[in-house]
C-alpha cells in the first residue's frame, strides 16, 4: 500500500510539471496564472505571484489554479501554490492537498543518490504515518486527523535560499528537513528557519558553528556534530592505522608518519578541517595548520580559468607530490580519489583512507572487488546508543524495494541520510500529537520535540508502536524514540549525543564491496577513553 502511496504522489509530482513546461513562456515560475493575465495578482516574495482575492479553503485554490497543489494561507487568507522552481515535488495524497486541517513540512535534499534515498525514506513515513493514525496525525485524543504534506526541493547540494525562502515566507512551512551541507544549515537557519520561527532537523551536517547558534531552540541535527566524529580520529591512527602502516613496510617502523587532510572550500569543508585540525596530533604532535614535514591540508579549490586540467588531476598531483601515509578525505567527490589511485607510483606503497561519513554510499563503487583498498580503506561513523545493524539492515531492504531505480539496491543505501530524515518526520509527528489547541508552529513544536529522547516508554521506528506512542505523549509523558539509526538524545544545544567510531567496508560472498559496517573501533568523547579496539573488518 505504502509502494502505492509513493508513486501516486511522484506521478501527481510529474504531471504537474509536464503541465506546467507546456506554458513555460507565458507561466511565472510559481505556476500561477500567465504573466500578461496577471493584474490581479498582488507580489508576496521575490519572484511569486499570489492571488489577490481571499480564500477560506484550499480547495477554493486548487479550483481556482486549475487543480494545482495551492493552499489557502492561514496567516492572511491568500492562495499560494506549493511548488516552485527549486521545489518541484510534493508528497501527499491527493485528499490531503484539500484538507483545511494540514500541516506544511518542507524538505530540502541534494539531487543525487543520497538525495533520491532521503526523499523516498521521508515518503516511506509520510506513508506509514498516514495509514497508522486513520489519515492523519492528531493533536490531541480525539482531534481531526492533520495529514501531513511535505513540499521536496532539490537544491541542497547548491543554493538553497531560494527554496528555503519559498517553503518558510511563501508556504509558512512549519517545520524544515534538510540541510546535507552546514553551510547550508547555517545559512538557512539564518535567514530563514529562525527568524521566521520553524523548527529545522538537519540530517547530515556536522560542523562546530551549528551548536553555537542563537536559534530559541528551533535547530537540531540528527547526526553526531563533528565535535564528537573527528575526536576518533587521533586514537584510530595511533592504535590502529600507524602500527598498520609499519606493519604493512608503508613506512619503516619508527618513522614519522605523513598524514594528509583534504577538504572542499565551502563552509561546511573549512569547519570540518578545523575541528580535525583541533583534535588531530601526528606523531605525537598537535597539528600545525599551516603545515609540516609530517601533515598538510589540501583545499580542493576549482581550477582558475587559465588551467585547463581537471580539479581531480590538480589535486591528485598535490597529493602525490606530499606522498602522505594517509589521506582524511573530507569530501564527495569520488573523481579525486580515483584520480589519485590511477596516479599513485608503482613502486611506492599505497596510503590508508578515512573518508567523510557522508562519502561512506560511495566507497563500495570505489573499492569494488579491490581486496587491497577495501583493507586500506575506512569513514567516520557515529555511533548513536541503540543502533542495531539487523534492523538498519531489515529496514534498508524495505525502501530499497519501493524504487531501487532511484535508491539503489538496499547494500547501497546509507547510513546517514535517508534513516535519519525517516527518523525525522517520525519525531516531527509525535511533536504535532502534543499540540493541543496550539497552532503549528516550529516555536509551538519545540517543548514536544524534546519530550521524545526520554525518560520514558522506548518506542521503535516504524508504524507499530505509533498507538503506544501516542497514548504516552497524550498522559503527559516523554517517551525514548529509537530509530533506524538509535536512539535520539539531544543535547541543550541541539545536537545529537552518541559514540564517535570508525566504519570499514562489507563484502558479499563474492568479496565485492557491497556497503558499509562498523569496524568495532569505539570511542567516548566523555571519558576520553576507546571504549573497543577490536577490529572486525572483512
Amino acid at each position: 500500500m505504502a509502494n502505492a502511496i509513493s508513486r501516486k504522489s511522484f506521478v501527481a509530482a510529474a504531471l504537474l510539471q509536464l503541465a506546467c513546461s507546456a506554458q513555460a513562456d507565458s507561466i511565472d515560475a510559481s505556476g500561477g496564472a500567465p504573466l500578461e493575465e496577471a493584474s490581479g495578482a498582488v507580489q508576496n516574495a521575490p519572484g511569486s505571484l499570489i492571488s489577490a482575492p481571499s480564500c477560506s479553503t484550499n480547495q477554493q485554490c486548487i479550483e481556482a489554479h486549475a487543480g494545482a497543489p495551492y493552499r489557502c494561507r492561514s496567516s492572511d487568507q491568500q492562495c499560494v501554490p506549493l511548488l516552485s522552481q527549486d521545489c518541484p515535488r510534493y508528497l501527499a495524497d491527493e485528499a490531503d492537498l484539500e484538507s483545511d486541517a494540514a500541516i506544511y513540512i518542507g524538505l530540502l535534499v541534494v539531487d543525487d543518490r543520497n538525495g533520491a534515498q532521503g526523499e523516498e525514506a521521508v515518503e516511506m513515513a509520510r506513508s506509514e504515518i498516514q495509514l497508522a493514525t486513520g489519515g492523519g496525525v492528531p493533536t490531541s485524543p480525539g482531534s481531526v486527523p492533520h495529514p501531513l504534506v511535505i513540499i521536496s526541493c532539490n537544491t541542497d547540494g547548491g543554493d538553497p535560499s531560494g527554496a528555503a525562502r519559498h517553503l518558510v515566507q511563501e508556504v509558512q512551512v512549519s517545520a524544515l528537513l534538510g540541510g546535507f551541507r552546514s553551510d547550508n544549515v547555517l545559512s538557512v537557519a539564518q535567514e530563514y528557519t529562525i527568524p521566521s520561527g520553524v523548527l529545522q532537523i538537519a540530517p547530515s551536517a556536522t560542523a562546530d558553528p551549528i551548536s553555537a547558534l542563537d536559534d530559541h531552540d528551533l535547530v537540531y541535527r540528527a547526526q553526531i556534530p563533528g565535535d564528537i566524529l573527528f575526536q576518533v580520529l587521533t586514537p584510530f591512527i595511533d592504535s590502529v592505522i600507524q602500527p598498520a602502516i609499519y606493519a604493512d613496510g608503508i613506512a619503516a617502523a619508527g618513522e614519522p608518519i605523513r598524514v594528509m587532510v583534504a577538504y572542499e572550500p565551502d563552509g561546511s569543508g573549512v569547519y570540518q578541517a578545523a575541528t580535525i585540525a583541533k583534535y588531530l596530533s601526528v606523531n605525537g604532535q598537535p597539528v600545525l595548520r599551516n603545515g609540516s614535514a609530517t601533515y598538510r591540508e589540501l583545499r580542493l579549490d576549482n581550477p582558475d580559468l587559465l588551467n585547463p586540467q581537471p580539479k581531480a588531476m590538480i589535486a591528485a598531483a598535490s597529493v602525490i607530490h606530499f606522498l602522505p601515509h594517509l589521506i582524511v578525505y573530507q569530501t564527495q567527490d569520488a573523481a579525486i580519489l580515483r584520480a589519485v589511485e590511477n596516479a599513485w607510483p608503482a613502486a611506492v606503497p599505497r596510503p590508508y583512507l578515512i573518508t567523510s561519513a557522508g562519502f561512506a554510499a560511495q566507497l563500495p563503487a570505489l573499492v569494488g572487488s579491490d581486496g587491497a583498498l577495501r583493507r586500506r580503506a575506512f569513514s567516520f561513523l557515529g555511533l548513536p546508543e541503540g543502533f542495531d545493524p539487523r534492523s538498519f539492515d531489515a529496514w534498508a531492504a524495505q525502501l530499497a524495494s519501493r524504487a531501487p531505480e532511484r535508491t539503489g539496491a538496499a547494500r547501497d543505501i546509507g547510513r546517514v541520510y535517508g534513516p535519519n530524515l525517516y527518523d525525522s518526520l517520525y519525531m516531527l509527528s509525535y511533536a504535532i500529537s502534543t499540540l493541543g489547541e496550539l497552532e503549528p508552529t516550529g516555536l509551538n513544536l519545540v517543548s514536544g520535540f524534546r519530550r521524545l529522547g526520554g525518560p520514558g516508554m522506548t518506542i521503535p521506528f516504524g508504524p507499530t508502536a505509533m498507538g503506544s506512542a501516542l497514548a504516552e505523549l497524550a498522559a503527559g509523558r516523554s517517551i525514548d524514540y529509537a530509530g533506524v539509526s538509535g536512539v535520539f538524545r539531544y543535547t541543550p544545544e541541539g545536537d545529537r549525543s552518541g559514540l564517535a567510531s570508525i566504519a570499514c567496508v562489507a563484502i558479499d560472498d563474492t568479496g565485492t564491496a557491497v556497503g558499509t559496517q562498523p569496524s568495532g573501533f569505539v570511542y567516548d568523547t566523555h571519558t576520553k577513553r576507546i571504549v573497543s579496539a577490536t577490529i572486525d573488518c572483512p
